[in-house]
């Protein structure tokens, strides 16, 4: 079933609407097709009611020439069809709720699987969160079913015109002529009228995602500090202000429009009702029609006006709802995911790099240039090099996080992309720079690094003792169970050091073959980032143990230096040996030696 709906998504030649609607039928059949059923019977009604009006009237004004009981019979089927419409009514909308609750929770899924199954470097792209932002629109609670809605309702109207145009025509050709011409140019303007509406949406994203983003930091507490040190709130409310001048104008100028259009085409459809009904009345004058075939008309033009109108203001909200879900099935389909992978099972042993290079989506250069390396296994490894030298780029590589654009990365003589998922990731830990600060309890901030384990205790606290946060717990006074977070209440907060010590832990949740701490102390003074960085190292045991820092002190501590430059691999070796060498490492020591050396010493190790 999940492939057929996956299919129903890349159908990208099929309308956006039956796509949408064949997806629905898949996800819930048979409440889609009763769904449907009931908006069809009830379009029916209003032309009933306007065949049957008219024997009404025509009882009404003959009434001494028909007995009493055709009248009333009469009377009862109208009444008959308003009740029938009431419970239809109302059981349509238990289905529509069910149907509602069906749909949501499947696009919500799919969503998040999708997401899920990207490949990490999608992330990199520069449209790609203006593309997860509109999918999102489409997943809020509501905007699937009225979407569903406005489908079937454009639908029931249009077999309600339909139905009560073949009623009228029987009587008055000419008169249905005359309203389906102006209609036309109304739906007409419609629809061109909710693509442009889309098209400014689309153009409006990049400034309302930077209005949320400066309203962000002006109204977020972790930033509110900064922007009142340099008093730099009055200058990002004035840009965002200037943002939204901006985009209120270009939404003005183009409502304008819009009205301007809306209002001529509502003159030109009153002036062709008024025509009808003059016609109308000077054939029931002439004799052409009786008195009650006049009054069925203007009934029923009534019941058509009221259709053609329903169909035609909801066109134009469903061109914007079919847009959006174009922007969801387009994200639903975005490249590359994830493949699918073996299940091989991957033993201990050395790192290899073959010949590896990476490109992020959309670049025009390379981030990694020709890699090659082997790491033995066990080994403790540091990842040095200037900012955007390729550092972190290069780990994550090793981690399997990212897929080479070339070459190849083996564990154990196994290629670790043909692993699934989660067997790569049972094999590696890391703590990255930018490391979730999770709004939950210490227990859960750790267990999270293994979420089977979560309510495994034992396994807790071993990780938490392994990475340093067994300190951090005993200084809580609710231990484990401590809400870390200030958010909501009876949370609290915890230092740089002490959130280092959690990260660290959750990465120890596992039994991998390789751990990596990718920059996560560049926050912290040397001493503690020193403190930190030992620690790790001393804990690591058996495993292969990856570092990068910035700052060299630590790269002396381990087996082996890897010296990263505009994304290549320039150097590599021991403290000692790259010193000697005279390459980019000994530059290095040397700058961030000076901070520490006093005029009179000398430079060198």
């Amino acid at each position: 079933m999940v492939q057929v709906k996956q299919r129903i998504l890349q159908h990208s030649r099929w309308p956006i609407h039956l796509r949408f609607i064949i997806w629905t039928l898949v996800t819930g059949k048979t409440r889609s097709i009763v769904y449907a059923a009931l908006m069809v019977i009830s379009g029916l009604f209003p032309a009933a009611g306007v065949w049957v009006a008219m024997h009404v009237f025509t009882a009404a004004l003959h009434i001494h020439a028909v007995h009493i009981r055709v009248l009333l019979r009469w009377i009862a089927a109208w009444a008959g069809i308003a009740l029938v419409s009431s419970l239809i009514w109302s059981v349509y909308q238990v289905v529509e709720e069910a149907l509602k609750l069906t749909l949501e929770a499947e696009m919500e899924r799919s969503l998040q699987q999708k997401t899920a199954r990207l490949a990490l470097e999608t992330f990199e792209r520069g449209d790609f969160h203006d593309m997860l932002e509109r999918a999102r629109e489409m997943t809020k609670p509501g905007e699937l079913m009225n979407l569903l809605a406005e489908s079937w309702f454009i639908g029931q109207s249009v077999v309600t015109t339909i139905a009560i145009a073949g009623v009228i025509a029987t009587w008055n050709a000419w008169m249905l002529t005359a309203v389906i011409v102006v209609a036309a140019l109304d739906v007409l303007a419609q629809l061109g009228q909710a693509r442009e509406a889309h098209a400014l949406k689309h153009a409006l994203a990049p400034n309302q995602r930077l209005r949320r983003y400066i309203q962000d930091v002006l109204t977020t507490p972790a930033s509110a500090k900064e922007v009142r040190t340099f008093a730099a709130g009055e200058r990002l409310l004035t840009r965002w202000a200037s943002l939204h001048c901006e985009d209120m104008a270009r939404e003005w100028r183009v409502q304008r429009r819009h009205e301007l259009v809306r209002s001529a085409l509502a003159i030109g459809g009153v002036l062709g009702v008024v025509l009808g009904i003059a016609i109308v009345c000077f054939q029931t004058i002439s004799g052409a029609l009786s008195a009650a075939e006049f009054a069925a008309i203007l009934y029923g033009l009534q019941q058509f006006h009221t259709g053609v109108n329903e169909a035609i203001g909801r066109v134009g909200y469903l061109r914007q709802y079919l847009l959006r879900i174009g922007d969801l099935f387009t994200y639903l389909t975005l490249e590359p995911e994830i493949r699918d992978k073996t299940d091989t099972d991957i033993q201990p042993g050395p790192l290899e790099v073959r010949s590896v290079s990476f490109c992020y989506p959309r670049a025009k250069e390379k981030a990694l240039s020709d890699i090659s390396l082997t790491v033995p296994f066990g080994q403790r490894v540091a990842v040095v090099g200037e900012n955007g030298a390729g550092k972190s780029t290069l780990v994550r590589l090793l981690l399997g996080l990212y897929e080479p654009t070339t070459g190849a990365i083996q564990l154990g003589g196994k290629d670790i992309q043909t692993l699934r998922a989660d067997r790569r990731a049972s094999i590696s830990s890391v703590v990255f720079q930018d490391f979730i600060k999770y709004a939950f309890t210490l227990r859960e901030n750790i267990g999270l690094g293994n979420y089977d384990k979560m309510d495994d205790e034992q396994a807790i606290v071993a990780a938490a003792k392994a990475g340093g946060a067994d300190e951090v717990a005993s200084a809580l006074s609710a231990g484990y169970e401590t809400l870390l977070t200030t958010r909501f209440a009876d949370g609290t907060d915890l230092s740089g050091g002490q959130w280092q010590k959690v990260a660290i832990s959750r990465a120890f949740m596992r039994n991998p073959m390789i751990v990596a701490l990718d920059e996560p102390t560049s926050a912290l003074d040397p001493q503690m980032e020193t403190e930190v960085l030992e620690r790790f190292l001393s804990i690591s045991g058996e495993r292969t143990a990856i570092i990068v820092s910035h700052r060299l002190g630590i790269a002396r501590l381990c087996d082996r230096i890897l010296v990263m430059s505009n994304g290549r691999l320039v150097e590599e070796g021991t403290h000692e040996d790259l010193l000697q060498l005279g390459g980019e490492y000994a530059r290095m020591w040397n700058l961030q030696a000076q901070r520490y050396r006093t005029p009179s010493q000398p430079s060198g190790d």
